[in-house]
């Protein structure tokens, strides 16, 4: 069985795209700032755009879906997602595509390309669609793409077990957020249960994921104005460090480039 290869092409407020792939089967969780950009993190871990067998989308705000009309339609690659989340990328792309690359998914169910399964989760991000997290295996073995979470739901936490190696948003921190540039409006929103996960919310979930067997985490889809990853790394591992038992020495966290590909994980 070929590696599952999980690597976060970049990640953070201004844009999303994470790259899994396994052997010759190679999918897009996210297709966020333009086709330009997706083209060259590619190039630069020496892949290519036009090897792409199927694009994940999680919800249509910009930073997930900039890329996604030049893409379908240069490349042909299909574009996964909910009914709600295809609907609305037909109406706000410049040019119509072929329909048939269009594939609605459900909720749980599994997707099949190549040698890969992919599985989505309903969120509550608060995105004008219905919005998912995926988790995506070759068999062996598991990683999941969690962010724009709005909170961790029960759903969500079950989704979140047998999980080798995951992405966790780790949006903002509190302080930097309250004492920030956005309006009264909203910080609401970003704190509320439709917005995103806090350093503290990532760090707690990370730990119950950690408990159920996950050993690699990247904290990624930082806020550019509310967050820096020095912090967001401290903040996890200070958590975890508080309950003074051995859950920090059994995994390893990195925090995913803003702009760059991060180094690959070997699930």
């Amino acid at each position: 069985m070929d590696d599952l290869i999980l690597t976060p092409l970049y990640s953070g407020s201004s844009g999303n795209s994470t790259l899994i792939k396994c052997g010759g089967t190679k999918i897009l969780i996210d297709a966020g700032f333009n086709c330009k950009r997706i083209t060259e993190a590619l190039k630069s871990i020496k892949e290519e755009v036009s090897d792409i067998d199927g694009i994940f989308i999680t919800h249509t705000h910009s930073d997930h879906t900039g890329a996604v009309d030049v893409l379908v339609r240069k490349y042909n690659i299909p574009i996964y997602g909910t009914e709600s989340v295809i609907n609305r990328i037909n109406k706000y792309c410049s040019k119509p595509h072929d329909r048939e690359l269009d594939r609605v998914i459900n909720n749980f169910e599994d997707v099949k390309i190549g040698s890969l399964t992919i599985k989505s989760c309903e969120t509550s991000h608060d995105s004008s669609d219905v919005s998912v997290c995926y988790k995506v295996t070759n068999g062996v073995r598991t990683c999941m793409v969690a962010t724009d979470l709005g909170f961790v739901s029960d759903s969500i936490m079950d989704f979140a077990k047998e999980v080798d190696a995951a992405i966790i948003e780790s949006n903002y921190d509190e302080y930097m957020l309250d004492h920030g540039p956005y309006d009264y409006m909203l910080k609401k929103r970003v704190k509320g249960k439709g917005g995103h996960l806090s350093n503290e919310d990532s760090a707690r979930l990370i730990r119950a994921m950690a408990i159920c067997g996950t050993q690699k985490f990247i904290l990624g889809h930082l806020s550019e104005n509310n967050n820096t990853p020095q912090l967001a790394l401290e903040s996890v591992t200070k958590y975890l460090q508080s309950y003074r038992d051995n859950i920090l020495e059994s995994i390893s966290i990195g925090v995913a480039e803003r702009y760059t590909p991060t180094k690959s994980v070997i699930v």
